[in-house]
């Protein structure tokens, strides 16, 4: 059985890596609604497929290969499939300095450690601002530290797109929607110093 995906009332091919699972997957339906009428996409090939642990019919990332036409001639672009995420700018001051909150992980693609905004992808879920702030708490400490509320996180990403209410931060090949949250609070010399000596998961 052949597969395919309707883009535009047209059915495109989808060859490749577990193809049949990858038609059936979030990431590519969301995806294939986005486009518009500056792309004809012509085929699609499944190059890598990735699958949950938990459940090995369920996409959480895909590498692929679209043939599609656009302004600029037709041609062959790797895409990258992946879905929402979350990141949180923090901002606390101590005694007028400003500080930014970061968290320091391993992440192979740099090949060391990584300094980064706390961070992490929605899974499934659909509440935004809830995730966000479980990864503020898992990552960095935030909520028990400095009693961090709903309320105190600024929708950034919902406030220069209103419609989306996110920003795709690499878009010439990723797919990756991401809601960009921030906040700025006064903090104590208690709260700065357990902040600077926090250790997150």
């Amino acid at each position: 059985m052949k597969n395919t995906i309707t883009i535009h009332n047209k059915e495109v091919p989808v060859e490749g890596d577990r193809a049949d699972l990858l038609i059936k997957s979030s990431y590519l339906l969301e995806w294939s609604k986005t486009i518009d009428e500056t792309f004809e996409v012509h085929s699609i090939v499944a190059l890598t497929v990735v699958l949950a642990f938990h459940d090995s019919t369920k996409v959480i990332f895909a590498l692929i290969s679209v043939d599609a036409t656009s302004p600029e001639g037709r041609r062959v672009f790797s895409l990258f499939l992946r879905g929402p995420a979350v990141a949180i700018l923090g901002i606390v001051n101590y005694e007028g300095q400003d500080y930014v909150i970061t968290v320091r992980q391993p992440r192979l693609p740099k090949g060391s450690m990584l300094i980064e905004l706390p961070a992490g992808m929605l899974d499934g879920e659909t509440d935004a601002i809830a995730v966000a702030l479980r990864e503020i708490e898992e990552e960095a400490k935030l909520i028990s530290t400095l009693d961090l509320k709903k309320d105190d996180l600024i929708y950034l990403s919902e406030f220069f797109f209103p419609e989306e209410k996110t920003i795709i931060l690499s878009p010439g090949g990723s797919t990756e929607k991401t809601h960009l949250f921030a906040f700025r609070k006064n903090i104590s010399k208690e709260q700065f110093e357990t902040l600077s000596n926090t250790v997150g998961g």
